[in-house]
C-alpha cells in the first residue's frame, strides 16, 4: 500500500512536470497581445468636424514583420478595416481580424484613411 501511494505520487509528478502552456512556437495569444489603435487628425486633412472622427470613419491596417525586406505581411493581416464610433478609439470590424500581437518580437503598422 505504501508503495502505490509513491507510485500515484510519481506519476502525478511526471505528468504534470510534462504539461506546458503550449507546443506551438509563436503561437497568438488572443486578447491579451491584441493590438489597439487611436489617432489624431492633423490639420491638412479634409472631411473632419472639428478636427475629430466622425461615428463610422474606418481605417485600414496592415500588420507587418519588422525588418523584413522585401516587406512581409504578418499572418495575412492586410487591409483590416478598423471603425471608431467617434473619438480617437478603433476596434476590429471582424472577430476574425483582430490583430495580435505574437508571444515573442513585434509588428510594424501602415494604416491609411479612407
Amino acid at each position: 500500500m505504501k508503495h502505490l501511494k509513491f507510485l500515484f505520487l510519481f506519476v502525478g509528478l511526471v505528468i504534470f512536470a510534462s504539461c506546458s502552456e503550449s507546443d506551438v512556437e509563436n503561437e497568438v495569444v488572443a486578447d491579451s497581445k491584441q493590438a489597439v489603435f487611436s489617432g489624431a487628425i492633423g490639420e491638412f486633412n479634409t472631411r473632419v468636424t472639428n478636427n475629430s472622427w466622425d461615428k463610422g470613419d474606418a481605417i485600414g491596417i496592415f500588420a507587418l514583420i519588422p525588418q523584413s525586406d522585401p516587406p512581409a505581411v504578418y499572418e495575412e493581416k492586410y487591409n483590416v478595416q478598423y471603425v471608431t464610433t467617434g473619438g480617437d478609439k478603433f476596434s476590429s470590424v471582424d472577430v476574425t481580424g483582430k490583430i495580435n500581437f505574437p508571444n515573442e518580437g513585434g509588428l510594424d503598422f501602415a494604416a491609411y484613411y479612407p
